[in-house]
């Protein structure tokens, strides 16, 4: 595999002040990265973990762009991460609240003998811990990380908050 990413996929609720009903979409970095690594001509595959409410459509249609998604696991009892996201009236600010936490990825979930030349970490609610990264080290050639999962926390509400505890040893 030329580009493997490991993170959530998410289920995006979009609020705009425009329209009376929202925008549900697929999101997350690892679907934008593999869809990148895809649009440069790279062989891609996601290594990530998603809940029965999943849309069979999103696995079907990341799958109709070429992208390996066999170590994609769907827990039928569990949610998918979502997020909700609100736009001011002026567009110029959001608000991000998780609405739904999916578990984390372990190291269990990691395809046995893995390899690829770029791996990118691509967490999105503190879903890749740093032994699950520590794995990862010797998985590839090229390892980049893309930190905005490590560096935000949430309240019980699930509004975002900045993360003061980051271990920063994942860095």
């Amino acid at each position: 595999m030329d580009v493997a990413v490991i993170g959530h996929f998410s289920i995006d609720t979009i609020l705009l002040p425009s329209r009376t009903a929202p925008f549900v979409v697929l999101g997350g970095a690892a679907t934008y990265t593999s869809f990148a690594a895809k649009r440069l001509d790279a062989s891609a595959s996601v290594i990530s973990k998603v809940g029965g409410d999943f849309p069979e459509a999103y696995l079907w249609w990341i799958k109709q762009e070429g992208i390996d998604i066999s170590s994609v696991v769907k827990h039928a009892d569990e949610p998918t991460t979502s997020f909700e996201l609100n736009y001011s009236s002026d567009l110029a600010e959001r608000t991000l609240r998780l609405k739904n936490k999916g578990t984390p990825i372990g190291i269990g979930d990691l395809p046995v003998g893995f390899h690829a030349k770029a791996l990118h970490i691509a967490p999105i609610a503190n879903e890749v811990s740093l032994e699950v990264v520590e794995h990862l080290k010797h998985c590839a050639d090229v390892l980049s990380l893309d930190p905005q999962g490590l560096v935000r926390s949430f309240d019980e509400a699930g509004n975002v908050a900045e993360n003061t505890v980051v271990n920063k040893e994942i860095f």
